[in-house]
């Protein structure tokens, strides 16, 4: 009893749909099996249109027409199958339904639109499975985290070759944020909470999760940011939000040398520190020294308000300057206020200037 040489082959298909008809195909899996027999090789032949069949309906498949012959010759097994797949089954009508607390909620206003599969598109299994998916996915990332369907059909017609799909989901209770916790000690608690895009009480959102790692990262005050919603620390349906934070390196020293026509032979040293105290000020100097042109600058800035956003900075700087018989000498002083937030950015300076 030696093994069985067989070759297995498929025709008259496209691509994608062969790919997924080999996938399937027992007979073609075993082909290469040394304890392979003759009496294995004609049951997985005879199941070989079933296989066929079912590789082809979640591609929309569901009235192929398949001839299949084994045949021997010369000690080696030809099992062929050609294979017309006909007309696919297409979508005649989706509807997508919504029970439960979130019914009335814009956020599932549109699902049926933009389910993947909408009429006259091919019944694809996967898209399907992908678009139930994402409308979980969905209600999850928006705080209906007990979300599930209650009914998801699909009825295939047969006869017209067309379908039919059914969706309702339960949305559940939608759960709210609980609080913010993090054992960092970089900057106080207090500046920390004034970061977050939401209040603890409002409705679960995922996107505001993203939104905070943004802002922190933005800070410059960490090198690394997680932020982990605690489904399995869930209470009174809130979502307690987890924060690891890795502080980042607090002073940035950088030095230059270079030559210039306005200035001559010029060094230059730069001081910065993201982070000179837990209230999250910072404080940037820099220093140049040339033939020409010489000057020193120092700011301090402080978070207020809306610290993502809002800033009061205070500046000095002194700057000294030659050409030919004139010299100038100049000291200023300055507090500025500003907002760079999204959509506006604004600013007031006061400035106390005296040149000589």
């Amino acid at each position: 009893h030696g093994a069985v040489a067989l070759d297995v082959t498929i025709s008259d298909v496209d691509k994608e749909l062969s790919a997924n008809i080999l996938a399937q195909l027992r007979i073609y899996q075993q082909r290469e099996n040394p304890r392979l027999s003759v009496g294995e090789m004609r049951r997985l032949h005879r199941k070989a249109d079933a296989d066929i069949k079912s590789a082809l309906e979640p591609l929309g498949y569901y009235s192929p027409r398949i001839e299949s012959a084994l045949v021997n010759t010369d000690g080696v097994w030809h099992a062929s199958y050609l294979i017309t797949p006909g007309e696919p089954v297409r979508v005649r009508s989706v509807a997508v339904g919504v029970t439960g607390p979130g019914s009335g909620l814009s956020l599932f206003a549109d699902l049926e639109h933009q389910f993947p599969l909408q009429k006259g598109a091919v019944l694809k299994h996967e898209q399907y499975e992908d678009g139930k998916k994402e409308i979980l996915n969905w209600a999850r990332r928006n705080g209906f985290i007990e979300a599930q369907f209650t009914k998801k059909e699909i009825r295939v017609h047969r006869e017209n070759r067309q379908a039919d799909i059914e969706l309702l989901l339960d949305t559940g209770h939608r759960f709210l944020f609980g609080k913010t916790h993090s054992d960092q000690k970089v900057i106080n608690n207090g500046l920390l909470c004034r970061y977050l895009p939401y209040k603890e009480g409002e409705p679960y959102s995922q996107r505001e999760l993203t939104r905070l790692q943004s802002i922190l990262y933005d800070t410059g005050f960490f090198s690394g940011v997680t932020v982990e919603p605690e489904f399995d620390k869930l209470g009174e349906q809130r979502v307690p939000v987890a924060l690891s934070l890795v502080p980042a390196l607090r002073n940035r020293y950088s030095f230059g040398l270079g030559y210039g026509t306005d200035t001559g032979v010029r060094g230059k040293m730069e001081w910065k520190n993201r982070l000179f105290n837990e209230s999250g000020h910072k404080v940037q100097s820099s220093l140049q020294l040339s033939q020409k042109l010489s000057k020193f600058d120092a700011a301090y800035q402080i978070p207020v308000a809306d610290p993502r956003y809002d800033a009061l900075k205070y500046a000095g700087s002194w700057a000294t300057e030659e050409w030919e018989d004139t010299k100038t000498d100049l000291r200023s002083v300055a507090a500025a206020l500003s907002h760079a937030g999204p959509k506006y950015q604004y600013g007031v300076t006061f400035e106390v200037r005296d040149e000589n």
